[in-house]
């Protein structure tokens, strides 16, 4: 049976330091479909995502150039991201309380 990956995991605005945006619960493995942003006013906003395996250090994996209002970008293209219990998405931006994200994908026990 296919996980399924249609639900809203997480949601918020970005702020301007490395946060958290999601950790898989314990005793759960997600699998991430879509990480979607979007600028909602100002100049343009570089977003940074990152992954971080539970206990170790997040690492980098995609950014994007937002230029202007109402821009936005998807970063999860092909295969879904598998993460374990403790795992996180970690992100940020260039300006706070101006870009939206939303984490959309499933849990399994």
């Amino acid at each position: 049976m296919g996980v399924p990956v249609g639900s809203i995991l997480a949601q918020g605005q970005l702020g301007t330091t490395q946060a958290e945006v999601y950790r898989t619960p314990v005793g759960k493995r997600s699998y991430i479909a879509a990480f979607r942003v979007l600028a909602l006013s100002g100049p343009a906003q570089t977003v940074v995502v990152y992954l971080k395996k539970s206990g170790g250090t997040a690492t980098e994996i995609d950014r994007c150039e937002l230029t202007s209002a109402f821009w936005s970008a998807e970063f999860v293209e092909g295969p879904l991201w598998p993460l374990n219990a403790g795992d996180a998405v970690e992100a940020k931006t260039t300006t706070a309380a101006v870009v939206n994200y939303t984490l959309m994908g499933g849990e399994a026990s």
